[in-house]
């Protein structure tokens, strides 16, 4: 979905060359923010913000991963100023978070979960489109006034195009049974993932199709490259 958005030249063609058998697991992120900081909900966040001289600067991980356009994605959405500060790696964006350095962050769940429950970090929202069960009393972005908004990355398989049918149609198969497997879900939505049900063929090129539009509208308007 991105990298055909974000770089001017790429040694392949995303829909040329391959073909996405499933979208296996949904991995969600969640807007967490240091206990310093007064703000309880997204809202208090907003408010925040704009009376901030500059507004607010929030941790990413570089140019065009998910954690910074679903942050610039937010700050469209709210009418705030915020800015990227590009942190190399995970560990450090937190650190800088957890020191105040910076105000808020866009992170995967995964990463964030033990901080958000020992109490070393304040999750304000989840960007998925329904509330997480790892984390069930925290509420989504669109909950919060912000309708429509979702940000979520995910993991497929993919496999070269000229695969034959008959190959292809039982890897599909045998992916949707792990996929419907309770104990396979049950462990990674355990994590903080969300293991999606299987889709056909049409489903996964209609999605891959509405997250070119979400995010290349972003990555345009704030010409991430």
């Amino acid at each position: 979905v991105l990298n055909p958005l974000l770089y001017r030249r790429l040694p392949y063609d995303a829909d040329r060359d391959l073909v996405t058998l499933s979208v296996a697991v949904e991995t969600p992120l969640i807007v967490v923010v240091p206990p310093s900081l007064p703000a309880r909900n997204l809202a208090e966040f907003v408010t925040h913000a704009r009376t901030r001289p500059g507004g607010v600067n929030y941790a990413s991980v570089g140019l065009g991963n998910p954690i910074q356009l679903a942050a610039e994605l937010f700050r469209g959405a709210a009418d705030i100023e915020m800015t990227n500060i590009v942190y190399p790696g995970s560990a450090p964006a937190l650190t800088a978070l957890l020191a105040g350095d910076v105000q808020v962050m866009f992170d995967v769940i995964l990463t964030s979960l033990p901080m958000v429950r020992d109490g070393r970090l304040r999750a304000l929202a989840v960007t998925t489109r329904n509330r997480v069960p790892v984390l069930p009393d925290v509420p989504t972005v669109a909950e919060q006034g912000f309708p429509g908004y979702e940000a979520t990355t995910w993991f497929g398989v993919a496999a070269p195009r000229g695969i034959p049918a008959p190959v292809a149609q039982r890897l599909r198969a045998a992916l949707a049974a792990v996929q419907r497997d309770e104990e396979f879900r049950a462990r990674f939505n355990g994590l903080g993932l969300v293991v999606q049900a299987p889709r056909d063929e049409a489903a996964i090129t209609a999605l891959i199709a509405t997250e070119r539009e979400r995010w290349g509208s972003i990555i345009r308007a704030r010409n991430i490259v």
